[in-house]
C-alpha cells in the first residue's frame, strides 16, 4: 500500500509537470515496460535463488533525458510480483503468502537510429539497488512475518522499437542483471506485538536476472 501511495503522488506530479508548456520543451522521454524475468545463480551461498522465488512479473517506469539523439540517461524504477519456488511453496503451505522484487537506479542509453522514425537499435547499461520481499499475512492467532533481501544490481539491455504514432515508440527488449543480495531485514508479529531486525549477509552469494519483455516509449 505504500508503494502504491509514493506510486500515486509520482504520476499526479508527473501529469501536473506535463501540463507546463516550459517543460514540454525539455528533451524527456518517458517509457515503461513490461516482462517476464527468470532467476539464475544464488540467493546466499550454495542456496538457489529459484527455490525461493521462481519468476517475476516487473512492471518498470523510467524517465530519460536525451542528451543527444543517440545518448540518452536518465533513472527507472521497477516494482513486479514474484512466482514462488518449491522452498517458498513448501514453507508457506497452508498460509497467504506473496513475493516481490523492487529495482531502482539510474541507467544510460545508446540509440544506433539517426532517422527519428526509423527502426531503433539501442543497448544499454543500469546501475542500482534492488530488493526482494517476501511476507505471509496474519494467521487466526495474528502471527505474520516480512522478510526482504537488499544488495547491488549491474544489468545490461538491448531492444530494438518501432515507431507506431508520432513520438510513440514500441517493441521488445532482452535485459540481464547481476547483483548480489548484501543485507537482510526481518519484521515478525506474535500475538500483536511486532519486533523488527536486519543484518548484513555474511555469505554472499551472485545472482542473475533474465528478462524478455516489451518496452514503450513516448519522447517529448
Amino acid at each position: 500500500m505504500k508503494n502504491f501511495r509514493v506510486s500515486l503522488i509520482l504520476l499526479v506530479a508527473l501529469a501536473s509537470l506535463l501540463s507546463t508548456a516550459a517543460f514540454a520543451e525539455i528533451p524527456l522521454t518517458f517509457g515503461a515496460r513490461i516482462g517476464y524475468s527468470i532467476p539464475t545463480g544464488s540467493l546466499v551461498k550454495d542456496y538457489s535463488l529459484s527455490k525461493e522465488m521462481s519468476g517475476a512479473l516487473p512492471i518498470q517506469l523510467e524517465v530519460l533525458y536525451r542528451i543527444t539523439p543517440q545518448i540518452h540517461a536518465g533513472a527507472y524504477f521497477s516494482y513486479g510480483p514474484g512466482f514462488a519456488g518449491s522452498d517458498f511453496s513448501q514453507l508457506t503451505a497452508g498460509q497467504s503468502a506473496s513475493l516481490s522484487q523492487i529495482r531502482y537506479g539510474v541507467e544510460g542509453q545508446y540509440h544506433f537510429a539517426t532517422d527519428p522514425d526509423a527502426m531503433d537499435p539501442w543497448g544499454g547499461i543500469t546501475l542500482g539497488m534492488e530488493s526482494a520481499h517476501a511476507s505471509t499475512s496474519a494467521d487466526s492467532a495474528g502471527n505474520s512475518s516480512s522478510v526482504a533481501a537488499s544488495g547491488f544490481m549491474f544489468g545490461l539491455e538491448g531492444g530494438v522499437s518501432w515507431m507506431v504514432r508520432e513520438a510513440l515508440r514500441v517493441g521488445p527488449y532482452l535485459g540481464l542483471a547481476i547483483g548480489s543480495y548484501g543485507s537482510e531485514s526481518v519484521t515478525q508479529t506474535q500475538g500483536g506485538a511486532s519486533s523488527s531486525s536486519s543484518q548484513d549477509i555474511t555469505e554472499t552469494a551472485i545472482h542473475t536476472w533474465i528478462t524478455l519483455g516489451v518496452a514503450g516509449t513516448f519522447s517529448l
